[in-house]
């Protein structure tokens, strides 16, 4: 009975997500943007026009990538394929290997019935094992160093995978003979970011949804927009005009001491509500990198150049220029929120005391009861020469996808590896993306747009998810206490993330 009751919830819940699937707009697309018009079209029609093509193309591609895997003809005899997944840490607790029961819940579902097919095709069973975030690498290492196979697999978050890497405690998963990393679901500009010496010892794509809820992004408030008169957002960010220079310039006047104290506090009116985070959610938007890759990929020291001096002046302007714009959470830590300060700039936006807010793609589920009506943005480029629009995934609120070094069938985990990021790409990318952030919690059509164009330009610098030198939290400490000397910042921390990248590069040569 047990079993007939699966294989009723799994063809309904396939019948259930046919028009997800099938909708689905391809999050590693090309991320372009709308160039001016030199003939007598419209920008709306040719827009419009644009919209509906791109839209018809990414179905066809989405349905066409569906064909690129086969499940192979196995037989794992009921193995347990136990996964390291992180919880008991509020709200980021895993969401992409456990789920019980079909649900309500679209997401949820979507891991059910991704499961379910999963196990039924290969003959295994699923299951996750819970570890606290602070603890997930040293299990890990325990784990490893026993040699007692307590995890087929395991999901850390960027910092700790790369800090794994370093120790030599995981498999390389390019060198494996089930995952393919070519395939459409694997993150392929974080992949590039994050590998070494051509080895990728951790990945992430439609495996995960963590990749995705930790996703910087900036949300805008229609009201204000409308009462300030400003000029219509969406189209900015698709002209290419959404730069830093336009988002500080729209905040200009927006600012306002709303309880008479002289003061610009918690209490008050803003043009951008955030946390310190945007400090590096700014420095990837405007293209910067603390390392960038040689022809060995290998990372190398990339801070140099007038560019990097000329963003971060942009950069500290936004945050502690003339004009007050941010309200920063940091700044007051002596709340009635306690030790959640993110709740301050939160409540500032719900509350529309704010124009913009920028924080992780959860916080748009977070704030989905808000009663004004608000919109979804990519964080502005650099200038409008910058080609497209890039995204930071925050290192501790992500996860990615691992097999513990020593692993006693390699081909077995690595195929039943790949079956689940496929079908993830299959049931549950179009889930979350589609049936949750663009119709659950996205108020309009032009935010679902702009979830294509943030999701496309995800990138995971190696200099900020291995701190080298400290400099992303320099950076921070800077802006916090109103320091603008970035040129001696970077020239006093230059030796020690040279020496970082040179130890790195060491470690790296090592697992050879």
């Amino acid at each position: 009975m047990k079993i007939k009751n699966r294989i009723l919830a799994f063809i309904l819940t396939v019948i259930i997500m046919i028009p997800a699937v099938l909708s689905y707009s391809c999050a590693q697309s090309k991320n372009t943007q709308t160039s001016n018009n030199t003939d007598n079209t419209t920008e709306s029609d040719s827009t419009d026009s644009a919209r509906s093509t791109t839209e018809t193309t990414t179905a066809d591609l989405r349905q066409a990538n569906l064909d690129l895997y086969t499940y192979p003809n196995v037989d794992y005899n009921q193995h347990e394929f136990k996964v390291m997944i992180r919880g008991q840490e509020d709200e980021w607790d895993s969401q992409e290997i456990e789920a019980e029961e079909d649900s309500g819940d679209p997401v949820q579902s979507a891991v059910y019935k991704r499961n379910l097919e999963v196990e039924e095709k290969l003959n295994v069973k699923i299951t996750g094992v819970y570890v606290k975030v602070a603890s997930q690498l040293s299990s890990l290492k325990k784990a490893v160093l026993a040699g007692d196979n307590s995890y087929d697999a395991v999901m850390l978050n960027l910092q700790d995978a790369s800090s794994a890497t370093k120790q030599g405690l995981l498999e390389d998963l390019a060198d494996t003979s089930g995952v393919d990393l070519s395939k459409p679901w694997w993150d392929q500009s974080i992949m590039k970011e994050t590998s070494v010496m051509n080895k990728v010892y951790f990945a992430t794509g439609d495996i995960s949804i963590m990749e995705k809820d930790g996703t910087w992004t900036m949300m805008f408030n229609k009201q204000m927009v409308k009462d300030f008169g400003l000029p219509d957002i969406y189209g900015l960010v698709k002209s290419g005009q959404w730069t830093i220079n336009k988002f500080a310039e729209l905040g200009k006047g927006v600012t306002k001491d709303l309880n008479g104290d002289g003061l610009i506090d918690y209490q008050d009116q803003v043009a951008f509500t955030t946390t310190l985070d945007s400090a590096q959610g700014l420095f990837y938007s405007t293209g910067l990198r603390i390392v960038k890759k040689d022809a060995n990929d290998l990372p190398v020291f990339a801070l140099q150049g007038d560019a990097v001096m000329t963003n971060l002046n942009k950069i500290y302007n936004v945050f502690r220029g003339p004009d007050n714009l941010t309200m920063l959470a940091a700044d007051f830590p002596n709340t009635s929120y306690g030790a959640k300060t993110n709740l301050v700039v939160q409540a500032a936006f719900e509350e529309n005391r704010a124009l913009f807010y920028a924080e992780v793609m959860q916080c748009v589920q977070r704030i989905r009861q808000m009663d004004t009506d608000f919109g979804i943005i990519p964080l502005p480029k650099a200038d409008e020469n910058q080609q497209t629009y890039s995204t930071y995934v925050h290192n501790w609120a992500s996860t990615t996808i691992e097999i513990p070094k020593g692993v006693p069938d390699l081909d077995q985990t690595s195929t039943i590896i790949e079956a689940l990021a496929y079908g993830g790409y299959k049931y549950i990318t179009p889930a979350y993306y589609d049936l949750a952030l663009k119709t659950k919690y996205a108020r309009d059509d032009e935010s679902s747009e702009m979830l294509d164009i943030i999701f496309a330009g995800r990138s995971a610098d190696l200099g900020y998810v291995d701190a080298y030198g400290g400099f992303i939290g320099s950076l921070q400490s800077n802006i916090q206490n109103r320091k603008s000397d970035f040129a001696s910042l970077i020239d006093k921390l230059s030796p020690k993330i040279q020496s970082d990248i040179d130890k790195a590069i060491a470690k790296y040569q090592a697992l050879e």
